[in-house]
């Protein structure tokens, strides 16, 4: 399928010569995919796929360039290209101040920093406010075997399923904390295990269950489920303690 979209794209660059901006445009979604992957579907992932759409205005906004000379057009393009880079410059600077030193607030608790407003809370003492919770959150129980009563012998099959953990209080998974715990085993370690998968981040981190089977007529089973501490901001009213 992926062959398929590559020849078409590249068929109207042939055609249209214009079409070949559309590569940075292929390049920079595929970027955003890995950075979704790796720190996961989060409010980073919604800040990468924000830069793709900027990345787009660019593409299209210099391929103006290219097919037309008209001064209105070079005008039009240097006032966007210079917004966007005068929107970088501010996006960085809120960025390192807020992992610098918490502030902007909002900023900072947008991106779950720990803020300098406490968290975000604001207002008189009957106000709300903020303090950080750790608790243990867990990820859905599988149930994974491979041979044994009902499965066809010889032709039985291994098995793999894939579970994970990820926050369900709005907040973040302490890296380090995550483990997997066994419920039911069947059969030693060297038939029925769980790995972790790699690019663990702070809104997701699976695990990969397996079992394997020599003989068919011998059941081996793992069941389990993963877990890991959030951390998030709970909001205490200080009159109510």
């Amino acid at each position: 399928m992926l062959n398929q979209y590559i020849s078409v794209l590249t068929l109207a660059s042939k055609q249209a010569p214009i079409a070949k901006y559309a590569w940075g445009l292929v390049a920079l979604a595929a970027a955003a995919a890995i950075i979704a992957t790796m720190i996961g579907y989060s409010r980073l992932a919604i800040i990468a796929v924000s830069l793709v759409i900027l990345g787009t205005v660019l593409v299209i906004v210099l391929s103006q360039l290219i097919i037309s000379a008209s001064s209105n057009v070079i005008t039009i393009a240097i006032v966007l290209i210079w917004s966007i880079v005068i929107f970088f410059i501010i996006f960085l600077m809120f960025t390192v101040s807020a992992f610098a030193f918490g502030q902007p607030c909002n900023w900072a608790d947008f991106l779950q920093i720990r803020s300098a407003c406490g968290g975000g809370g604001s207002g008189g003492g009957d106000a709300d406010t903020s303090k950080v919770v750790r608790a243990t959150v867990l990820g859905d129980e599988v149930s994974v075997f491979a041979g044994g009563p009902g499965e066809p012998n010889p032709g039985c099959q291994n098995r793999t399923a894939e579970t994970c953990v990820m926050p369900k209080h709005g907040g973040k998974l302490i890296l380090g904390t995550q483990r997997f715990t066994v419920s039911k085993r069947i059969g030693g370690e060297d038939r029925a295990s769980a790995s972790e998968l790699p690019y663990a981040n702070e809104q997701r981190i699976c695990y990969e269950v397996k079992v394997t089977t020599g003989a068919c007529e011998e059941r081996h089973l793992l069941e389990g489920y993963p877990s890991a501490t959030e951390e998030y901001l709970a909001k205490v009213n200080p009159k109510a303690s």
